[in-house]
């Protein structure tokens, strides 16, 4: 952003040279530093129409209205992803505190054995996660700092948007002759081994999280990150796998997930959390969304499975919403089982 542009007071004074990852600012900002390059989305659409803009009332994906810099911390010279919130009356200091302890304490846990201990100023430490380091109140906003990571898309402008611009330079160098479509579009499925990667990986982030007594709670398309494993710029043999179905011909490279946006949820709904368990379901329900939407190309939410507003509908209304869940998981089981392997099938079933 130049340096008279407004929105640098929308930004602490802890932090400098920011950039808005929101919007394209077409006039004045390169394009080779566009959102697309960054990889972070608030979930607002074009938040910040030009560079002369203030803050919008737009709201993301939580609820609030929502804008995302990359800065630099003036206190360690190191890039952040600063996530401000406007609009969150319900939040405190106090509810603030609360989550940051229940992070930190549980994040000490004999599960985080095998992470860096000689860094600890993130709350929580493991490589399938985007570390979330301190949330804070300010300019009547709440602020969360999470890592950055340079050359990350979320796994929705990846493999699901298709506005996402084509760029090798933003994607990868050659990724489109290396059998990995950008944005495949609905109903063509990505590579197997691609799917049961991003699967293990998670996985992996969640079950430690789930034993220290923890929820994600973010684990949606927009909320997971996709970086080029070993760094944007890898280039050897082992940054690659094989193809779809084992076709060994085929190539593309390694991708690292990261669950973001740790601790908002928590934040945002301290005064109406649910209980653990209810907690870790719904993350189990997420992550099954998740990867249902990888194999069929398409976008599931729990909202398209699960009935809604039960309370306040005739029971043939209900009858209607299970029966539209039903066709609808029907018509992705035989999706999944036409293209990919019996074990990858048994595991959506």
């Amino acid at each position: 952003m130049e340096p008279n542009d407004p929105r640098h007071k929308a930004v602490p004074s802890s932090f400098c040279r920011a950039y808005c990852l929101d919007g394209l600012d077409d006039q004045k900002d390169n394009p080779s530093n566009l959102i697309g390059r960054t990889g972070y989305s608030s979930g607002n659409n074009n938040n910040f129409k030009n560079s002369n803009t203030t803050l919008t009332n737009k709201r993301s994906s939580f609820g609030y209205p929502t804008s995302l810099f990359r800065v630099t911390s003036t206190s360690d010279g190191k890039l952040y992803a600063l996530r401000r919130i406007d609009s969150a009356g319900c939040v405190s200091h106090k509810i603030i505190q609360n989550v940051l302890n229940m992070w930190m304490n549980n994040s000490r846990s004999d599960d985080m054995h095998h992470c860096n201990h000689n860094h600890r100023s993130s709350l929580f430490q493991h490589p399938g996660v985007v570390a979330w380091h301190k949330c804070f109140i300010s300019q009547r906003a709440v602020f969360f700092v999470h890592q950055f990571h340079v050359g990350a898309v979320t796994l929705k402008e990846r493999f699901f948007d298709p506005n996402h611009v084509n760029n090798n330079s933003i994607r990868g160098s050659n990724v489109a002759d290396l059998g990995l479509p950008l944005n495949p579009g609905p109903g063509v499925p990505l590579p197997e081994s691609l799917i049961w990667s991003c699967f293990t990986q998670l996985v992996s982030a969640i079950s430690v999280i789930h034993r220290s007594k923890l929820a994600v709670r973010t684990l949606q398309l927009n909320h997971i990150l996709v970086t080029r494993d070993g760094g944007p710029s890898a280039t050897s043999s082992s940054s690659y796998i094989s193809g779809m179905n084992g076709n060994s011909g085929l190539l593309f490279p390694k991708l690292r997930f990261r669950i973001n946006c740790l601790g908002i949820v928590d934040i945002l709904e301290y005064e109406t959390r649910k209980s653990l368990d209810d907690l870790q379901m719904e993350d189990m329900r997420s992550l099954g969304c998740l990867i249902l939407s990888m194999t069929t190309g398409t976008e599931v939410t729990i909202n398209d499975i699960t009935l809604r507003n039960i309370n306040s509908i005739s029971p043939s209304q209900e009858h209607q919403q299970q029966q539209r869940a039903m066709g609808m998981l029907n018509h992705y089981s035989d999706f999944v089982r036409q293209h990919y392997s019996r074990e990858l099938h048994s595991l959506m079933e």
